[in-house]
C-alpha cells in the first residue's frame, strides 16, 4: 500500500553533475516551470520509468504507490489529484489526535503580491505557500482550486511526509523539558520492547542523528532489508519479531536516513510519556502552539500493538506555520525547549558528499536537499551559502519544505504534491535575502 521502490532519499544518490544539466535545460526567465505533455517516457531521478494513461488522463506508475519525485516532464493536475487522493485518505485511519485550541494564535498580516508565486500556484507542484517575516505573513498564497480534484482551503489537512520527523523530534524536546526523558543521551534499552535489537544498544540522540549503526537492517529506499517490507506502516513491536531480534549496530558513524529511525523515537518517548500521552500532545499542540485545528499522527498498522505510533501528520496549512513559529519562538527565547533545539544543532553531523550538492551552486537544481550538508535531532542544517547563519531546515516527499531562519525571524512553509517547483526562488532565496521575486 505504500511505496515499494523509489524513495525521497534515493533522489540525493544521484549525480549533482545532473541534475545542473537538468535544471540549466529547464529553467527560463520565468524560474522553473512545468510543461505538461503526453510523452512516450518519463524518467524520475533521471531514470526512464514505466507509465501507463488511462483514459480520464491520470498516469499511474507500476512498481510505485506514491507519485515518483522529480519527474520529468512534469505530471498534468489529475494525476497529481489522483495521487494526493491518497494520502488524504490515509487521514481515515487509527491515529493520534491533538485537539483544536480554544484560543487560536493570532496570525498577522501584511499582504504583497508576486506574479512570480501566482504562476508558481497556476503550473507546477505547489499546493499552499506561505512566507513570514517581521512578524507577519508577506505572501500567503493557495494554488487555483480549480486545477485538483480535492478540496483545498484554509482546513484541508497537508500531509506532512517527512517533516512529519523534525514535529516529532520538536515533541521530544517537550518530552525532556517536562521529565518524561532524561535528556538525549538516554540510553533507549529502558523500553523492554527493543531487548535482543541493535537499538538496545544505543542512545535518543543516534536514532535521532540517523546514526543508529542499522544500515544493514533498514535503508530508506529497501525498508527492512530481510523481509523487504516498508517499514513506516509497522508497528514497533512487529518488527522486532519479523526483523529485529538478534540484530547489533554496525558503523554507527555512518550516516543512515530512514523512517524507521523516527518511528523509534517517536514510541520510545510514547512509552516514556506513559498514560498522559493524549493529553501531553494537547499540552503541545492545543496549549502551548495554539494550533487552529487538529493535528494527528498516523497510527502503524495493528493499533493495538506496541509502537504503533508513526511520524506521519496531518496539518493545516497555517498550522504548520505555527509549529515552526513556536519552534522560533523556543530558540529566540532560549526555554528549555529553545535550548534543545540549540543542542541537537550543536551536535549535527556531516551527512557526507553524496547527500548534499557540494559542487553546486544553489541555483543549479531543483533537489532542496542537496543543499543542507549537516543533519541532526531529525532537522537539516547548514544550507549553501548560509552556513554561518542559524537556519533549521524541515524536508518532505512530495516536495513539502518549512525553513525557519532563526537570526532574521523568517519562515517559509510549502505544501506540495510533487517536488517540481521552483525551490530556490520560492524557498531558498526568501529565506537567505528576505525578498521573494515579484516576476
Amino acid at each position: 500500500m505504500f511505496r515499494l521502490v523509489i524513495t525521497f532519499v534515493f533522489a540525493l544518490m544521484m549525480s549533482a553533475t545532473a541534475w545542473a544539466a537538468n535544471w540549466n535545460q529547464s529553467k527560463s526567465k520565468d524560474g522553473f516551470l512545468c510543461e505538461v505533455k503526453s510523452p512516450k517516457a518519463y524518467t524520475s531521478h533521471g531514470k526512464k520509468i514505466k507509465h501507463v494513461t488511462r483514459e480520464d488522463g491520470v498516469t499511474t506508475f507500476p512498481g510505485y504507490y506514491e507519485l515518483p519525485q522529480n519527474l520529468k516532464p512534469c505530471a498534468n493536475d489529475a494525476t497529481l489529484t489522483f495521487h494526493y487522493k491518497k494520502w488524504l485518505s490515509e487521514r481515515h485511519g487509527p491515529r493520534f489526535q491533538a485537539r483544536p485550541s480554544d484560543s487560536p494564535r493570532e496570525l498577522k498580516h501584511s499582504i504583497k503580491e508576486s506574479e512570480f508565486l501566482d504562476k508558481q500556484l497556476q503550473k507546477n507542484g505547489v499546493l499552499s505557500y506561505l512566507y513570514f517575516a517581521d512578524g507577519a505573513i508577506i505572501y500567503d498564497a493557495i494554488a487555483p482550486q480549480s486545477r485538483f480534484g480535492f478540496p483545498l482551503n484554509e482546513k484541508t489537512e497537508f500531509r506532512s511526509n517527512s517533516i512529519g520527523k523534525s514535529i516529532v523530534s520538536y515533541l521530544i524536546g517537550h518530552a525532556i523539558c517536562a521529565g518524561h526523558i532524561k535528556s538525549v543521551d538516554e540510553p533507549l534499552n529502558s523500553w523492554p520492547i527493543l531487548n535482543d535489537t541493535l537499538y538496545a544498544h544505543l542512545k535518543l540522540i543516534d536514532v535521532l542523528n540517523m546514526r543508529a549503526g542499522d544500515h544493514h537492517v533498514v535503508t530508506e529506499n529497501q525498508g527492512f532489508i530481510k523481509t523487504g517490507r516498508w517499514f513506516n506502516p509497522v508497528s514497533i513491536k512487529s518488527a522486532v519479531l519479523n526483523e529485529l531480534k538478534g540484530t547489533k549496530p554496525q558503523n554507527p558513524k555512518k550516516y543512515n536516513y530512514n523512517g524507521f529511525a523516527t518511528n523509534v523515537a517517536m514510541n520510545f518517548m510514547i512509552f516514556k510519556v506513559g498514560d498522559t500521552w493524549g493529553s501531553f500532545l494537547n499540552s503541545v499542540f492545543s496549549e502551548k502552539i495554539k494550533a487552529k485545528n487538529r493535528v494527528i499522527f498516523n497510527k502503524a498498522d495493528g493499533s493495538d500493538d506496541a509502537g504503533v505510533g508513526w511520524y506521519s501528520a496531518y496539518a493545516t496549512r497555517h498550522d504548520y506555520l505555527r509549529i515552526a513559529m513556536a519552534m522560533m519562538e523556543d530558540w529566540q527565547k532560549g526555554t528549555c525547549v529553545g535550548e534543545y533545539l540549540k543542542e541537537l544543532h550543536e551536535r549535527r553531523i556531516p551527512k557526507g558528499k553524496m547527500f548534499w550538492g557540494f559542487d553546486l551552486h544553489p541555483s543549479q537544481a531543483r533537489e532542496r536537499s542537496f543543499f543542507s550538508s549537516k543533519y541532526g535531532g531529525q532537522f537539516h542544517f547548514d544550507y549553501k551559502g548560509m552556513e554561518n547563519r542559524n537556519i533549521i531546515g524541515m524536508d518532505g516527499y512530495g516536495g513539502q519544505s518549512i525553513l525557519i531562519d532563526m537570526d532574521n525571524s523568517r519562515i517559509v512553509v510549502v505544501n506540495a504534491t510533487s517536488t517540481n517547483y521552483d525551490w530556490y526562488e520560492l524557498v531558498y532565496q526568501p529565506i537567505k535575502t528576505g525578498k521573494l521575486r515579484s516576476k
